[in-house]
């Protein structure tokens, strides 16, 4: 169908509502077939580079059409379109400067408030006790992005229940028998999704992800009463009990939890919970907490904020990289800058 729809423009006095197409050259409209295309029976301007027909062989004469070579020399044209490359990630890269810092800060913690919103109302679906709320949080950041359905299948086959009552050798021993369906290669009647490897590097594996996820649950016993400590006590007690659980793995011969990894666990597993906690039980000072805590963990490293590094936008912790996170998937692939609350600021100037 045309290229944009639903346009408003004024030819002179004359207001046109319909659709317009856009070609490098006029003859293209007949090249393509539009001139027996109903679904081009509504567009009201033809946007074309090189005006190469006259109007009697165009067929279309009455279709208002606009040459864009007779305003903007071939030059300028092509240095937009440049800086549309360059800029393909992030379409406002150049603009981002002229956002205060009062204007970024309001937008993140917009952000940052309604994932942790969101986050809260899916899990309060599925788990009203807070320590299998914990445990399905923490489940799900093992699995990161790419396994983390499978990882929370675990849940069922592996119940909390278990967890608590078996000691450290006899959870590893239940958890090690699941990696044979991994390591083998074929995947285990018990669960419904693929483990997956695409796009891992070998220390994300899923064989490593499962057996720093077992030895994590080792000798855990869900005690959240961590959440009523300050914010810099509780992202201590969180760092010390990671280094922890990285002594168990280096004693069993087993790829320690990374700094990545660590602030994955921060940010998608017990910063979620104390807001899931704290919307439960109307603590407010719980909820502020939980969005300290992300301002304190490190700023995450991935495909999404490296692009985000290349801007003038600093990312100096996990909220940061959490919002940029949003803005983008939500916003700048779509290229849905219109609505975007970065967009609208710039846009608005």
């Amino acid at each position: 169908g045309p290229d944009f729809l639903n346009a408003h423009i004024r030819i002179g006095e004359l207001e046109w509502f319909g659709n317009v197409e856009n070609h490098i050259k006029t003859s293209d409209w007949i090249r393509h077939g539009h001139h027996q295309d109903r679904n081009y029976d509504n567009v009201i301007l033809h946007v074309v580079f090189e005006h190469d027909v006259s109007n009697n062989d165009y067929k279309l004469s009455s279709l208002p059409t606009l040459v864009v070579s007779e305003i903007y020399d071939a030059e300028t044209i092509r240095n937009v379109a440049q800086g549309a490359v360059i800029n393909k990630h992030i379409l406002c890269k150049d603009q981002l400067r002229y956002l205060t810092n009062l204007q970024l800060t309001f937008i993140k913690d917009e952000i940052i408030y309604e994932r942790l919103v969101n986050r809260a109302a899916f899990v309060d679906q599925l788990f009203s006790d807070p320590r299998e709320v914990l445990y399905y949080l923490i489940t799900h950041a093992f699995g990161r992005k790419v396994n983390s359905t499978s990882f929370t299948e675990l849940i069922d086959d592996f119940p909390i229940k278990d967890i608590l009552v078996r000691d450290e050798d006899d959870k590893l021993i239940i958890l090690k028998k699941k990696l044979q369906h991994i390591q083998s290669g074929n995947k285990a009647p018990e669960f419904t999704f693929e483990w997956r490897h695409k796009g891992l590097r070998p220390k994300g594996f899923p064989a490593v992800r499962l057996m720093q996820f077992s030895a994590f649950f080792a000798n855990y016993d869900f005690n959240y009463q961590f959440i009523y400590l300050n914010t810099q006590e509780i992202y201590l007690y969180l760092i010390e009990m990671f280094e922890t659980r990285n002594l168990f793995l280096r004693r069993h011969g087993i790829n320690v939890l990374s700094t990545q990894m660590k602030i994955g666990l921060i940010v998608n597993a017990f910063v979620p919970f104390m807001f899931w906690y704290g919307q439960n039980k109307n603590d407010q000072d719980v909820i502020e907490r939980s969005m300290e805590l992300l301002r304190l963990a490190g700023a995450e490293d991935n495909y999404v904020t490296r692009i985000w590094n290349k801007t003038s936008v600093t990312l100096d912790n996990a909220a940061d990289s959490q919002a940029h996170l949003v803005i983008y998937n939500q916003f700048c692939r779509g290229k849905k800058c219109v609505i975007c609350p970065v967009g609208k600021i710039l846009l608005a100037n």
